[in-house]
């Protein structure tokens, strides 16, 4: 399938989109290990911000498409990015910009560009392995924000008002508990693709080691564990949409 076909299935009611861009646009990769598919964080964001009426694009598989087809990748993204884009996302929990220099300096000098044609948008990254990222490339003034903790809430917040925004670390005001379906026809499911399934968050231990921000959660908590309603509308929506 061609590259063009991975990452975008236009239609008809997305003129305004393909004229103006995407109002957030979010790159991130896969889950490389043993089974490699996609995750669910950046797609979770995606799915929160459109039912707020926001337009949202996720391109994974970054650093893939950065090596082998660089000029495609840098063309393809020029395309999701317009005027009405506010904020482009970068996911540092499977990118890994430590290891892959090559890559992430490639999106600073593209994003750079970008930056430079439209000034009123924002580069924010988030994730697991963000922190360092951030420190090194904000100073450039590429990067302009990282985003601590689960991120629902905060980019929406972002979005409505990004000189006064709140940080909310734990998506407090996002009701994991009854959430929609993470994934659309937007995201380009391929035939027979294994999709995540989230079902709960947090950890009930404290491990003193563990960056992750929703630790010592009482079991018996349910508001980070999803209905079993929720988890039922989402696989039949998987099952009806996506072969």
């Amino acid at each position: 399938m061609k590259l063009q076909n991975l990452l975008f299935q236009w239609s008809n009611k997305d003129q305004t989109i393909k004229q103006n861009g995407y109002n957030v646009v979010i790159l991130t990769d896969i889950n490389t290990g043993v089974n490699s598919q996609k995750t669910a964080g950046a797609y979770r964001i995606a799915s929160h911000l459109r039912n707020n009426s926001y337009s949202c694009k996720v391109i994974d598989h970054v650093e893939y498409l950065v090596d082998n087809y660089t000029n495609k990748f840098a063309k393809l993204l020029n395309q999701c990015v317009g005027e009405h884009t506010r904020i482009i996302g970068l996911s540092g929990t499977f990118m890994n910009y430590e290891h892959d220099a090559k890559t992430f300096k490639f999106l600073m000098v593209l994003l750079k560009s970008i930056k430079k044609k439209y000034p009123k948008l924002k580069v924010i990254i988030g994730g697991n392995g963000s922190n360092i990222s951030y420190l090194l490339y904000f100073s450039q003034g590429v990067i302009d924000e990282r985003v601590h903790g689960l991120a629902e809430v905060t980019v929406l917040r972002m979005l409505e008002n990004y000189d006064n925004y709140k940080l909310d670390l734990l998506a407090n005001e996002y009701d994991f508990h009854n959430c929609i379906p993470t994934f659309d026809r937007e995201d380009c499911i391929q035939d027979g693709e294994v999709l995540p399934l989230e079902l709960s968050r947090g950890c009930r231990f404290k491990c003193k080691f563990c960056a992750y921000p929703l630790l010592g959660r009482n079991p018996n908590d349910d508001k980070y564990l999803r209905t079993t309603e929720s988890i039922v509308r989402e696989l039949i929506h998987n099952y009806e949409n996506f072969k």
